[in-house]
């Protein structure tokens, strides 16, 4: 069984996945309405998504380290 700061240590690496989703979101955003105009609209809402899912992530994982860290 894993200890609290195994679990702790394992969430927290995640954290940079975190931020090279978030800048995949955020690069294919850029230009957008110009390269798929006609597509622009829904990809925003689908990277609008993306963006609330990361986020959502790292706000768990703040809880986790909150109830779980001693650090």
């Amino acid at each position: 069984m894993l200890e609290d700061t195994e679990i702790v240590a394992s969430l927290t690496a995640m954290r940079s996945e975190l931020d090279r989703h978030e800048r995949l979101v955020a690069e294919s955003l850029d230009g957008i309405d110009e390269r798929l105009p006609h597509r622009a609209r829904y990809l925003r809402l689908d990277y609008s998504l993306a963006q609330r899912l990361i986020d959502a992530h790292r706000a768990w994982i703040d809880d986790v380290e909150r109830e779980l860290g001693d650090w």
